[in-house]
Protein backbone atom coordinates (compact mmCIF):
# COMPACT_ATOMS: atom_id res chain seq x y z
CA UNK A 1 0.00 0.00 0.00
CA UNK A 2 1.44 3.37 -0.78
CA UNK A 3 0.97 6.07 1.55
CA UNK A 4 0.79 9.46 -0.09
CA UNK A 5 2.05 12.40 2.25
CA UNK A 6 0.74 15.86 1.46
CA UNK A 7 3.43 18.58 2.28
CA UNK A 8 2.09 21.90 3.46
CA UNK A 9 4.05 24.58 1.70
CA UNK A 10 3.64 28.08 3.18
CA UNK A 11 3.80 30.83 -0.49
CA UNK A 12 5.90 33.69 1.20
CA UNK A 13 4.35 37.24 -0.29
CA UNK A 14 6.45 39.19 -2.29
CA UNK A 15 7.92 42.27 -0.96
CA UNK A 16 5.63 45.05 -1.77
CA UNK A 17 6.59 47.98 -3.33
CA UNK A 18 7.16 51.33 -2.50
CA UNK A 19 4.92 54.02 -3.35
CA UNK A 20 5.64 56.84 -5.57
CA UNK A 21 5.41 59.32 -2.80
CA UNK A 22 8.22 57.45 -1.17
CA UNK A 23 10.59 57.07 -4.35
CA UNK A 24 9.95 60.68 -5.30
CA UNK A 25 10.63 61.68 -1.70
CA UNK A 26 13.68 59.47 -1.57
CA UNK A 27 14.95 60.57 -4.57
CA UNK A 28 14.54 64.52 -4.22
CA UNK A 29 16.77 63.81 -0.94
CA UNK A 30 19.20 61.83 -2.81
CA UNK A 31 19.67 64.29 -5.34
CA UNK A 32 19.94 67.46 -3.01
CA UNK A 33 23.05 65.84 -1.31
CA UNK A 34 24.64 64.38 -4.49
CA UNK A 35 24.07 67.98 -6.29
CA UNK A 36 27.02 68.74 -3.87
CA UNK A 37 28.69 65.60 -3.48
CA UNK A 38 29.56 65.65 -7.24
CA UNK A 39 30.12 69.35 -8.01
CA UNK A 40 33.73 69.89 -9.90
CA UNK A 41 33.91 66.14 -10.95
CA UNK A 42 35.13 65.89 -15.08
CA UNK A 43 34.55 62.80 -16.71
CA UNK A 44 36.51 62.28 -19.99
CA UNK A 45 33.16 62.06 -22.57
CA UNK A 46 33.53 60.24 -26.23
CA UNK A 47 30.07 61.01 -28.66
CA UNK A 48 29.74 59.34 -31.06
CA UNK A 49 27.21 61.62 -33.49
CA UNK A 50 25.35 61.06 -36.68
CA UNK A 51 23.08 62.85 -38.89
CA UNK A 52 20.21 60.79 -40.22
CA UNK A 53 17.75 63.15 -42.57
CA UNK A 54 15.88 63.27 -45.48
CA UNK A 55 18.98 64.37 -47.64
CA UNK A 56 21.57 62.57 -45.35
CA UNK A 57 21.51 58.57 -44.35
CA UNK A 58 24.34 56.26 -43.09
CA UNK A 59 27.16 58.72 -42.29
CA UNK A 60 29.88 57.64 -40.52
CA UNK A 61 29.19 58.60 -36.96
CA UNK A 62 31.42 61.85 -35.35
CA UNK A 63 33.59 61.18 -32.77
CA UNK A 64 33.30 64.17 -30.47
CA UNK A 65 35.83 63.81 -27.35
CA UNK A 66 34.85 66.25 -24.48
CA UNK A 67 35.80 66.90 -21.00
CA UNK A 68 32.70 66.74 -19.00
CA UNK A 69 32.05 68.09 -16.15
CA UNK A 70 28.91 68.40 -13.04
CA UNK A 71 28.88 71.57 -11.42
CA UNK A 72 26.00 72.43 -8.67
CA UNK A 73 24.57 75.93 -10.20
CA UNK A 74 22.42 77.25 -7.37
CA UNK A 75 21.46 73.69 -6.18
CA UNK A 76 20.62 71.95 -9.75
CA UNK A 77 23.49 69.82 -11.88
CA UNK A 78 24.51 71.06 -14.94
CA UNK A 79 27.19 68.78 -17.18
CA UNK A 80 29.54 71.46 -19.18
CA UNK A 81 31.01 69.55 -22.03
CA UNK A 82 34.61 71.28 -23.48
CA UNK A 83 35.43 69.55 -26.68
CA UNK A 84 38.39 69.40 -27.08
CA UNK A 85 38.79 66.54 -30.21
CA UNK A 86 37.20 66.03 -33.13
CA UNK A 87 37.88 62.24 -34.83
CA UNK A 88 40.62 61.99 -33.04
CA UNK A 89 42.17 65.38 -34.19
CA UNK A 90 42.74 67.93 -31.28
CA UNK A 91 40.90 71.21 -31.54
CA UNK A 92 42.76 72.19 -28.37
CA UNK A 93 45.54 71.31 -26.13
CA UNK A 94 43.70 68.10 -24.16
CA UNK A 95 43.72 69.56 -20.11
CA UNK A 96 40.42 69.87 -18.02
CA UNK A 97 40.66 73.21 -18.21
CA UNK A 98 37.34 74.77 -16.62
CA UNK A 99 37.82 72.29 -13.63
CA UNK A 100 41.43 73.89 -12.93
CA UNK A 101 39.76 77.70 -13.81
CA UNK A 102 36.83 76.77 -11.22
CA UNK A 103 38.98 75.47 -8.69
CA UNK A 104 39.20 79.56 -6.96
CA UNK A 105 35.69 80.46 -8.40
CA UNK A 106 35.51 84.24 -9.32
CA UNK A 107 32.86 86.25 -11.10
CA UNK A 108 35.26 86.48 -13.79
CA UNK A 109 36.52 82.71 -14.29
CA UNK A 110 32.93 81.48 -14.23
CA UNK A 111 32.24 84.05 -17.60
CA UNK A 112 35.34 82.41 -18.90
CA UNK A 113 34.26 78.91 -18.10
CA UNK A 114 30.83 79.31 -19.66
CA UNK A 115 32.97 80.62 -22.97
CA UNK A 116 35.06 77.63 -23.13
CA UNK A 117 31.63 75.83 -23.40
CA UNK A 118 30.10 77.84 -26.40
CA UNK A 119 33.45 77.69 -27.82
CA UNK A 120 33.73 74.29 -30.05
CA UNK A 121 29.21 73.94 -29.49
CA UNK A 122 29.49 73.75 -33.24
CA UNK A 123 30.24 70.32 -33.38
CA UNK A 124 27.67 69.34 -32.17
CA UNK A 125 25.55 69.97 -35.22
CA UNK A 126 22.48 71.86 -34.08
CA UNK A 127 21.14 73.36 -30.76
CA UNK A 128 18.65 70.32 -30.19
CA UNK A 129 21.76 67.91 -29.54
CA UNK A 130 23.56 70.97 -27.85
CA UNK A 131 20.37 71.75 -25.04
CA UNK A 132 18.98 68.11 -24.58
CA UNK A 133 22.46 65.99 -24.27
CA UNK A 134 23.29 67.34 -20.99
CA UNK A 135 23.15 63.80 -18.77
CA UNK A 136 22.43 66.31 -16.00
CA UNK A 137 19.74 67.96 -17.61
CA UNK A 138 16.99 65.73 -16.36
CA UNK A 139 17.33 65.88 -12.96
CA UNK A 140 15.60 69.36 -12.86
CA UNK A 141 12.37 67.42 -12.64
CA UNK A 142 13.00 66.27 -9.13
CA UNK A 143 13.02 69.91 -8.10
CA UNK A 144 10.17 70.72 -5.89
CA UNK A 145 9.95 74.09 -7.13
CA UNK A 146 8.12 72.12 -10.33
CA UNK A 147 6.59 69.33 -8.35
CA UNK A 148 2.94 70.88 -9.39
CA UNK A 149 3.49 70.42 -13.04
CA UNK A 150 4.65 67.13 -13.11
CA UNK A 151 2.13 63.66 -12.22
CA UNK A 152 4.50 60.70 -10.92
CA UNK A 153 3.68 57.08 -11.72
CA UNK A 154 4.99 53.72 -10.94
CA UNK A 155 5.90 51.70 -13.94
CA UNK A 156 7.73 48.86 -13.44
CA UNK A 157 10.99 47.31 -11.37
CA UNK A 158 14.34 45.56 -11.72
CA UNK A 159 17.82 45.01 -10.60
CA UNK A 160 20.41 47.29 -11.86
CA UNK A 161 24.56 47.90 -10.48
CA UNK A 162 23.52 44.94 -7.64
CA UNK A 163 19.97 46.54 -6.36
CA UNK A 164 16.07 46.24 -6.85
CA UNK A 165 14.92 49.53 -8.40
CA UNK A 166 11.44 51.08 -9.70
CA UNK A 167 10.40 52.89 -12.18
CA UNK A 168 9.03 56.61 -11.70
CA UNK A 169 7.48 57.84 -14.64
CA UNK A 170 6.91 61.71 -15.12
CA UNK A 171 5.05 63.87 -17.06
CA UNK A 172 4.59 67.62 -17.13
CA UNK A 173 1.01 68.10 -17.75
CA UNK A 174 0.75 72.50 -17.05
CA UNK A 175 1.22 74.25 -20.15
CA UNK A 176 1.60 77.27 -18.95
CA UNK A 177 4.93 78.08 -20.98
CA UNK A 178 6.22 80.67 -18.44
CA UNK A 179 6.38 78.32 -15.44
CA UNK A 180 7.39 75.20 -17.70
CA UNK A 181 10.26 73.12 -16.25
CA UNK A 182 12.76 73.24 -18.79
CA UNK A 183 11.97 77.12 -20.10
CA UNK A 184 14.12 76.99 -23.58
CA UNK A 185 13.11 78.11 -26.83
CA UNK A 186 9.82 76.61 -28.50
CA UNK A 187 8.56 75.86 -24.49
CA UNK A 188 9.45 71.82 -24.48
CA UNK A 189 7.17 69.78 -22.36
CA UNK A 190 8.96 67.01 -20.28
CA UNK A 191 8.05 63.01 -19.31
CA UNK A 192 10.62 60.63 -18.82
CA UNK A 193 11.13 57.77 -16.05
CA UNK A 194 13.93 57.52 -13.22
CA UNK A 195 15.27 54.09 -11.66
CA UNK A 196 15.58 54.60 -7.84
CA UNK A 197 16.84 52.80 -5.33
CA UNK A 198 14.16 52.42 -2.63
CA UNK A 199 14.97 54.13 1.09
CA UNK A 200 18.41 55.42 -0.65
CA UNK A 201 16.73 57.43 -3.10
CA UNK A 202 19.79 56.36 -5.46
CA UNK A 203 19.12 56.81 -9.26
CA UNK A 204 20.47 54.16 -11.36
CA UNK A 205 19.36 55.20 -15.19
CA UNK A 206 17.07 58.48 -16.43
CA UNK A 207 15.33 58.75 -19.51
CA UNK A 208 13.85 61.78 -20.46
CA UNK A 209 11.73 62.95 -23.48
CA UNK A 210 11.35 66.60 -23.90
CA UNK A 211 9.12 67.80 -26.76
CA UNK A 212 8.39 70.52 -28.66
CA UNK A 213 6.53 71.69 -31.78
CA UNK A 214 10.11 71.32 -33.36
CA UNK A 215 12.08 70.29 -31.22
CA UNK A 216 12.42 66.33 -29.64
CA UNK A 217 14.97 64.22 -28.18
CA UNK A 218 15.09 60.84 -26.43
CA UNK A 219 17.68 60.20 -23.82
CA UNK A 220 18.82 57.55 -21.67
CA UNK A 221 21.59 57.70 -18.98
CA UNK A 222 22.75 54.84 -17.14
CA UNK A 223 24.79 55.20 -13.97
CA UNK A 224 27.49 52.84 -12.44
CA UNK A 225 28.61 52.87 -8.76
CA UNK A 226 32.52 54.91 -9.24
CA UNK A 227 34.35 52.96 -5.61
CA UNK A 228 36.84 55.41 -5.29
CA UNK A 229 34.64 58.08 -5.13
CA UNK A 230 31.69 56.15 -3.39
CA UNK A 231 28.83 57.63 -6.04
CA UNK A 232 27.34 57.11 -9.00
CA UNK A 233 28.84 58.93 -12.38
CA UNK A 234 27.04 58.34 -15.82
CA UNK A 235 28.60 55.75 -17.60
CA UNK A 236 26.81 55.55 -20.91
CA UNK A 237 23.71 56.83 -22.77
CA UNK A 238 22.40 56.97 -25.89
CA UNK A 239 20.26 59.17 -27.73
CA UNK A 240 17.93 60.79 -30.35
CA UNK A 241 17.14 64.36 -31.33
CA UNK A 242 14.87 66.10 -33.98
CA UNK A 243 14.58 69.49 -35.00
CA UNK A 244 12.31 71.04 -37.60
CA UNK A 245 12.74 74.57 -39.14
CA UNK A 246 9.75 76.44 -41.04
CA UNK A 247 10.67 77.52 -44.32
CA UNK A 248 9.35 79.63 -46.72
CA UNK A 249 7.85 76.58 -48.80
CA UNK A 250 5.68 73.87 -47.35
CA UNK A 251 7.32 70.81 -47.87
CA UNK A 252 5.58 67.43 -48.73
CA UNK A 253 4.02 66.71 -45.28
CA UNK A 254 2.32 70.33 -45.58
CA UNK A 255 3.40 71.45 -41.96
CA UNK A 256 5.26 74.53 -43.21
CA UNK A 257 8.19 73.10 -42.17
CA UNK A 258 10.74 73.21 -45.13
CA UNK A 259 14.28 71.67 -43.00
CA UNK A 260 14.10 68.40 -40.57
CA UNK A 261 17.09 67.19 -39.12
CA UNK A 262 17.46 63.87 -37.26
CA UNK A 263 20.35 63.15 -35.14
CA UNK A 264 21.48 59.55 -33.25
CA UNK A 265 24.25 59.50 -30.63
CA UNK A 266 25.84 57.11 -27.91
CA UNK A 267 27.71 58.30 -25.19
CA UNK A 268 30.50 56.93 -22.85
CA UNK A 269 31.95 58.18 -19.81
CA UNK A 270 34.94 57.39 -18.04
CA UNK A 271 38.16 58.78 -16.10
CA UNK A 272 36.55 60.15 -13.36
CA UNK A 273 38.58 63.27 -11.62
CA UNK A 274 37.17 65.51 -8.94
CA UNK A 275 37.87 69.23 -7.89
CA UNK A 276 36.06 70.36 -5.16
CA UNK A 277 34.07 73.37 -6.70
CA UNK A 278 31.54 75.35 -4.66
CA UNK A 279 30.22 77.99 -7.39
CA UNK A 280 28.39 79.72 -4.46
CA UNK A 281 31.31 81.98 -3.60
CA UNK A 282 30.51 83.87 -5.97
CA UNK A 283 26.72 83.76 -5.34
CA UNK A 284 25.87 81.25 -8.18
Amino acid sequence: MTVGVLVAVRSTPAAQAPSVTELVTAAEGYLDTYVRKVSGVTLDELLLLAENSMTIRGTVPQRVSSDLILLNVAGELLGMRDVYAVDTKPVRPKEPRIALLLAEPTVARWQTAQQYSREHAVYLRSNVVLWFSDPALVFRCLKPAYRTRLTFKLEGSKRMNGAQVYGVGFKETDKNPSASVLQMPGDPLVSGRFWVEPGTGRIHQTEFWPQSVTDSARVQVQYAPDEKLGILLPRSASHTFETRERGTNMDKTGDGYSTRLNFESTATYSNPRYVPIDLSKIGG
